[in-house]
């Protein structure tokens, strides 16, 4: 009995330790000011997944609290995948960016601070 507690007890510390590492990559760590840094350097630098994957700046400038830039990503996005008839996927991105509007209109906007 006292081999199977220790074989939980030791199964069990290390599922937190990788809960524990997982949660450390997610971006709610790297502050807003630092996804910021990203997305200008991707919509700087990687110039084709600016104009080819857009919804990938919305998504981080929207996240570093970027919400008139994030609103024109998302727009592009939408109006992007309209084109190629995915309709779904449009509405989803159009969503995001009237979502973003909403937030903005409501005392958000415009703040990389954190």
């Amino acid at each position: 009995m006292n081999a199977m507690s220790s074989s939980y007890n030791w199964m069990r510390q290390r599922r937190k330790r990788r809960a524990a590492c997982r949660s450390s990559l997610q971006p709610a760590y790297l502050g807003r000011k630092s996804i910021a840094r990203i997305a200008e350097t991707l919509e700087s630098q990687f110039i084709e997944i600016a104009e080819n994957q857009p919804e990938v700046l919305a998504r981080h400038f929207a996240e570093a609290g970027l919400s008139e830039t994030a609103i024109q990503y998302w727009s592009r996005a939408g109006e992007r995948t309209l084109q190629r008839s995915a309709n779904a996927e449009a509405a989803a991105h159009l969503t995001s960016a009237i979502a973003l509007v909403c937030v903005s209109q409501n005392g958000g906007g415009e703040d990389a601070s954190n």
